[in-house]
């Protein structure tokens, strides 16, 4: 099989019923770090979006995230 030519890129936009710091989020935000782990180690990995934040950048009143990845 030829090596791939393309890489598939993949964005996700969410929008958070609270902000990222809020107790309402809190289970999502403390598995972001175990599940950004697990896609930089699978097969195929390319690229992650980072931010000096972290993986996800903030948009507007801080309820609107976005990541990406390769």
């Amino acid at each position: 099989m030829a090596a791939p030519t393309h890489h598939l890129a993949q964005l996700n936009i969410a929008r958070l019923p609270a902000p990222l710091d809020s107790p309402q989020v809190a289970d999502f935000v403390a598995a972001l770090d175990p599940i950004n782990a697990l896609a930089d180690g699978a097969a195929g990995f390319v690229w992650r979006l980072q931010t000096p934040e972290g993986a996800q950048r903030r948009f507007g009143c801080g309820t609107t995230i976005a990541s990406s990845s390769t």
